[in-house]
């Protein structure tokens, strides 16, 4: 008879400490999709504003160099206005747009 009380005692004692078995609840699967539900579209959202700023860091880049190119040629003209070399300056642009003075014939050889 003690021995029948000590392994009740110790079945009580073990059943405190199992697991408990995991069931199917409707909730857990509704709470489950409605996060996935919005979670999924705003994963979707952080990636299409990754790409439009990839986009917007490529097109300032374009911007940037377009930026230092215009500066070098404002330098360029602000140093033929300071130096006189105006005239020379339109002389240039004008026989590479294909003119050419009255009294000149032009060959162009090619």
């Amino acid at each position: 008879m003690l021995k029948k009380q000590k392994d009740k005692s110790l079945e009580r004692a073990l059943l405190k400490y199992e697991k408990p078995r995991r069931r199917f609840s409707l909730r857990k699967l509704a709470v489950g999709l409605i996060a996935v539900s919005l979670l999924v579209p705003l994963l979707a959202k952080v990636m299409s504003n990754d790409r439009d700023i990839r986009a917007g860091r490529a097109e300032l880049a374009a911007l940037q160099e377009r930026e230092r190119q215009l500066v070098a040629e404002n330098e360029e003209l602000q140093r033929y206005f300071e130096d006189d070399d105006f005239e020379e300056y339109l002389e240039e642009n004008a026989r590479e747009a294909g003119y050419a003075d009255p009294q000149e014939r032009v060959f162009n050889i090619y």
